[in-house]
């Protein structure tokens, strides 16, 4: 598949949106997605840790099920969503606009992305090594987080995020998690809406996104469960480690081998003072022997 990305030693990315590029170029998690750091005078920080990142999305590429036409032109679901949806627990949207490109139309939105927050898959690798961490460390801020995740599968009609693990942010004091947020949903959209586009690094064992993701995501039959089995599969690997990016015997596998053998193995592990029956509801490959809605999934933790 072709690319048009522009990274920071080209103009023309710059001068296609408007927005000075000062990083980046990066591919996102989806092979028509480029994320980017810019600037623009007219933005305003916020707040002080603040950082200005442009998501581009290039639409000749985007599948037609990933697509929505809205008061400004045509653009992915996923952006018409951060436009639309207002809620704390993403960072703000300060831009975004459609542009002319020799390929197509190419849709860009901009976001200020607060350095307060870290992604716990950095910080419980290290943080492991000090201390045993747990998944009830996270079950303050998922009280405030749980309801708006809800939201957005309300908002897309029983549909989900589909990549909950990776995309969580986190704020912590004195290695107390205080909150949780999402950083990026790139795959969030109605249900059943067809095959997900991964970068094939995302579909092997050293991906935590292709790991955290629901099974049925793997086909075009899924809805807001498959967020149960993602909230599961981050439970676990807080407490434990993600253990199948250094697993030689797995990592030689057929993916959907290791994939369902890295589950029962968290099942095996259970987490911390909660049943393993909990945790084997949760992973069930099944949505219909899964918990139905995250909130069922924590009323069990809890």
């Amino acid at each position: 598949m072709g690319t048009f990305a522009y990274h920071a030693d080209n103009p023309k990315m710059s001068a296609i949106t408007g927005n000075t590029v000062i990083s980046g170029g990066r591919r996102s998690n989806q092979p028509f997605c480029h994320c980017y750091g810019v600037k623009n005078p007219k933005w305003k920080k916020t707040n002080e840790n603040g950082h200005f990142y442009m998501y581009t999305y290039n639409m000749w590429e985007v599948p037609e099920n990933m697509k929505v036409s809205n008061e400004i032109g045509v653009m992915p679901t996923v952006m018409d969503f951060y436009i639309h949806f207002k809620s704390d627990m993403f960072f703000p949207v300060v831009d975004y606009g459609l542009a002319k490109t020799p390929k197509g139309e190419l849709a860009w939105i901009v976001f200020e992305q607060n350095d307060d927050f870290s992604s716990p898959w950095v910080y419980a690798h290290f943080e492991r090594r000090k201390r045993q961490l747990y998944a009830h460390n996270l079950f303050n801020p998922l009280i405030k987080l749980i309801p708006e995740l809800e939201r957005i599968e309300d908002y897309f009609h029983g549909g989900g995020v589909y990549s909950l693990g990776p995309e969580l942010q986190f704020c912590q004091h004195d290695g107390i998690v205080s909150d949780l947020i999402v950083r990026f949903v790139p795959f969030a959209s109605f249900p059943n809406q067809g095959l997900f586009e991964l970068e094939e690094c995302d579909q092997t064992c050293n991906s935590n996104l292709a790991m955290c993701m629901a099974p049925e995501t793997r086909t075009a039959h899924y809805d807001r469960r498959a967020d149960v089995f993602s909230l599961a599969r981050l439970l676990s690997w807080w407490e434990h480690g993600n253990f199948w990016r250094f697993d030689d015997e797995l990592k030689q596998m057929p993916f959907d081998d290791a994939f369902r053998i890295s589950c029962e193995r968290q099942i095996e592990m259970g987490l911390d003072g909660i049943g393993s029956h909990v945790m084997e509801k949760a992973l069930a490959f099944n949505p219909e022997d899964r918990y139905q809605t995250l909130s069922e999934f924590f009323e069990a933790l809890t």
